[in-house]
């Protein structure tokens, strides 16, 4: 045999040899992989490593109080500094005033005036006159009956009707009004509305006399009294074809 006959023959047996070798190599690792236990992941911890010791319990508790011991200390606590005492002062049922007797009660010192003026011309003339003309006693009793009218039994029991016919308005506003959402009746708000009712319970004018300041409580005050129309009309004791009335809603008005 030639050189180059063996030289190939020797490469090709080195060959054979390295792919044996590394077939042999793949084996046994994927060997280890299927036939070798699992082992754990590491576990990585942060921060100090504390030891704590264990300390035995003494097993010494504490004694409870006797009722009758915590009765006698609550005896001796002297609570007449901690009671709150809260005035509430009561509103009025009826938010409702009449404006005529507001307008009528602002006339009343124009007429006190006008009335002693005549009271000052009557003793004048009485003056002038004499004794002669009109006894002293008969002169005093003229003024005297000027100045105090008598008083008629039935302007109470207008009142009284008046005040019932208010209640009956006021019940049926009260009854369609409602706080707008988001507010609530501590907010104090406060608004008056001035209504003329006509004597079948029909409205001619609603306006405003004072706004709260917040539009959304103003516009459910306003709608609570369209949504309550017609009111009831007026009582036979009631004269007049027309009444002009303020209503004042406050938010605490609703409180339940």
């Amino acid at each position: 045999m030639s050189d180059r006959a063996v030289m190939e023959r020797q490469a090709g047996i080195r060959l054979n040899s390295m792919i044996l070798i590394s077939l042999l190599f793949h084996l046994l690792l994927l060997s280890l992989l299927f036939f070798t236990p699992s082992f754990p992941s590491p576990k990585r911890t942060f921060g100090p490593v504390y030891n704590v010791a264990l300390v035995s319990f003494s097993g010494t508790i504490p004694k409870q109080k006797g009722e009758t011991a915590a009765a006698k200390e609550l005896q001796k606590v002297d609570r007449s500094e901690t009671v709150l005492k809260k005035s509430i002062e009561p509103a009025p049922a009826v938010p409702i005033r009449s404006i005529e007797t507001r307008k009528k009660q602002e006339q009343e010192p124009k007429q006190d005036r006008e009335l002693e003026k005549a009271m000052e011309r009557i003793r004048k003339k009485v003056a002038a006159t004499g004794p002669v003309a009109q006894p002293p006693a008969q002169a005093k009793a003229a003024p005297e009956q000027t100045a105090v009218p008598a008083s008629q039994p039935g302007d109470v029991d207008i009142n009284n009707k008046m005040q019932a016919y208010y209640a009956a308005i006021w019940f049926r506003i009260k009854g369609k009004w409602a706080l707008p959402q988001g507010m609530l009746p501590d907010d104090g708000l406060e608004a008056v509305i001035d209504v003329t009712i006509l004597r079948s319970g029909g409205v001619t004018k609603i306006t405003f006399e004072k706004r709260s300041g917040n539009r959304y409580f103003d516009d459910s005050a306003l709608k609570a009294i369209q949504k309550a129309l017609p009111f009831p009309p007026f009582p036979p004791a009631i004269g007049g074809g027309s009444l002009e009335v303020g209503i004042r809603f406050h938010s605490t008005d609703l409180r339940s």
